[in-house]
């Protein structure tokens, strides 16, 4: 072990499985890029919204149409199963949820949060059938929502 992390040589273990069996881990990064929105909104595309970055540390999305947001591709091991998880925070449209997909955005083909009415964590869990996944931050009427902490990490 060199500073909590551990090698074989001189190459970082990162997972190490018995047979099929997981039997180490070096963590669960969060796969998503930007996040927490602490200085910027980098890293985020846009599906038809309008946002910007909110001092507070949020990602504000407004909407002009409905069922528009905002999301980001990371990338994902077919078979393997991740959690999925954001807030959203304040704002007037009434309902609200994260997605995950493959493919084409915004996709719903994995999983989609339970729809929301007011600020909450959206939480889901999905297995991927791809290399790459989406993860959208939907908002289903006008209005505005900040956002914050989405993450996305292998259980």
């Amino acid at each position: 072990m060199i500073l909590g992390k551990s090698y074989l040589g001189n190459t970082e273990v990162v997972k190490m499985y018995l047979g099929n069996t997981l039997v180490y881990s070096a963590g669960n990064p969060n796969l998503i890029t930007n996040g927490t929105f602490n200085i910027n909104i980098s890293g985020w595309s846009n599906n038809g919204a309008v946002f910007s970055w909110n001092p507070l540390g949020y990602f504000n999305i407004v909407n002009t149409e409905i069922a528009k947001g905002a999301y980001q591709s990371f990338t994902t091991e077919i078979g393997v199963t991740y959690k999925a998880s954001a807030n959203s925070i304040g704002g007037s449209p009434s309902t609200r949820m994260i997605r995950c997909g493959n493919g084409t955005v915004p996709d719903a083909g994995i999983a989609t949060s339970v729809t929301e009415t007011d600020s909450v964590l959206h939480e889901l869990t999905f297995t991927a059938t791809s290399t790459t996944s989406y993860i959208y931050l939907r908002q289903l009427s006008t209005g505005n929502i900040n956002w914050d902490n989405v993450e996305v990490k292998e259980i």
